[in-house]
């Protein structure tokens, strides 16, 4: 899946929106649209019909019964709607306290659904256009100043602290494994009733690294995030730009094929308010 139309140049930035469009959506819809791997505990109250949280559901993987820890045999369980349906034995079952259920569930990516996957697109062209400097004045100064000082300035500081060795942020075109550019996109989000009521705008940050692959990439990851978010507790207004900013979601995306040249991904979703345009001063 692709942006039609987009220069070969702009490759990295596409990727990029495609990615974090994805993960918007699927905190919008509260679940995971392509196909992994989950683990999830159903508490048992006796009833023999379970809802998996995730879904479309691909295949069962294993059931244990969390209890007296036994694996539940298949000829027990059976899986029909999204729904794990279970024996009428299991009520003779001693002390069972929940059942876990490992499970393959998600689309297969060519076979997401046209509305999802046209959902996905037209945001991350949208975020794509917005990025690419179409829309200017309050969004640059958060993106600009307000991000790139914190990114640049005290994360930065944060991570040279550390003992072992992070890249540090940069912004432009650099290389290598000393340095790390991210990508930032700005798109206004949906207000709760407080915000409206006292009349703030709502927007989503999203702040996306790529890594090259090696033994200390995921370390590394992990040590980006929580500088970010150390950062952001120290100066929540990005200098007084915004009334407040902060962390909401964090998503790493490891290689698809280790050690094939492909690097890990981190994408920072965060939430910004600040006082609306038509009433501020």
């Amino acid at each position: 899946m692709g942006l039609a139309g987009i220069d070969d140049r702009d490759e990295k930035l596409a990727r990029f929106c495609l990615i974090t469009s994805t993960f918007s959506i699927e905190q919008y819809c509260k679940r995971r649209l392509l196909l992994k791997k989950h683990f999830e505990r159903l508490e048992f109250y006796g009833d023999l019909v379970l809802p998996l949280r995730e879904y479309p559901v691909r295949k069962i993987l294993a059931v244990f019964v969390l209890g007296n820890g036994e694996v539940l045999e298949p000829e027990f369980y059976d899986l029909k709607n999204n729904e794990l349906y279970l024996s009428p034995a299991l009520r003779v079952y001693p002390r069972i306290q929940a059942i876990k259920v490992i499970y393959w569930a998600g689309y297969k990516l060519g076979s997401v659904p046209p509305d999802l996957a046209t959902a996905c697109l037209e945001l991350a062209l949208w975020n794509f256009q917005r990025y690419k400097g179409r829309r200017v004045g309050l969004t640059g100064n958060i993106r600009g100043g307000g991000v790139r000082g914190l990114l640049s300035g005290r994360v930065n500081e944060i991570l040279h602290s550390e003992e072992f060795a992070t890249p540090s942020i940069e912004f432009g075109d650099y290389s290598g494994g000393g340095v790390v550019s991210p990508a930032v996109a700005l798109v206004r989000c949906e207000q709760t009733e407080k915000e409206r009521i006292v009349r703030l705008d709502a927007f989503s940050l999203i702040i996306s690294f790529e890594l090259p692959d090696t033994f200390e990439t995921e370390t590394q990851c992990y040590a980006l995030a929580a500088a970010v978010c150390m950062a952001l507790k120290e100066n929540p207004t990005l200098g007084g730009i915004v009334d407040r900013a902060v962390m909401v979601g964090e998503k790493y995306v490891p290689p698809t094929k280790p050690n094939c040249g492909e690097g890990w991904g981190v994408v920072l979703s965060l939430r910004i308010t600040i006082e609306e345009l038509a009433h501020a001063g």
